[in-house]
């Protein structure tokens, strides 16, 4: 199995592919489906214009074997004070149902956190266990336990460092 992440904004196919997954990924958040009802096109509309267009946005699919099974996006900013160092934060991350739990998702964020050398900050709902135990274990693995959580409002952020050879 060869996991692969790959710049989503370069192609009409993988952004169509990520719009028609992000009702399941809204509807695995538990925060309903935004799709439904009179305004699902103009959000889909906002949806594709922010993530696809916005200068410090990096959206990627995930691919196995070549297959789409789930995507990423992530904010990119200089970090305060450095002209070399840059900032990121991963403020979307999904897998497909049927793709999970086969460590897919553990090597797409790895190949990320080593792709982009520098701070990291790793966001999720407090209420979701699951992505909780897993960016635990994915964040607590990639950097030898040297991270820090806190709680912000309803989310929990994943603070760490990384560089290009994972340490």
């Amino acid at each position: 199995m060869t996991v692969r992440i790959r710049d989503a904004s370069a192609s009409a196919a993988d952004r169509q592919w990520i719009l028609d997954r992000y009702p399941l990924y809204v509807a695995d958040l538990g925060v309903g489906d935004p799709f439904t009802g009179p305004s699902a096109a103009a959000l889909r509309d906002e949806l594709a214009s922010t993530w696809f267009r916005e200068l410090n946005s990096l959206v990627v699919v995930i691919l196995r074997d070549g297959e789409r099974v789930g995507f990423a996006r992530v904010q990119r900013d200089p970090a305060s004070g450095s002209q070399v160092q840059m900032s990121y934060l991963m403020t979307d991350f999904y897998v497909a149902a049927a793709a999970r739990r086969r460590g897919l998702g553990r090597e797409a964020a790895e190949l990320l956190f080593r792709r982009f050398a520098g701070a990291w900050e790793v966001t999720g709902t407090a209420r979701d266990r699951a992505a909780l135990a897993f960016w635990r274990s994915v964040i607590s693995s990639h950097t030898g336990g040297r991270y820090s959580l806190r709680r912000q409002g309803g989310e929990l952020r994943h603070s760490f460092h990384s560089t290009p050879d994972g340490t």
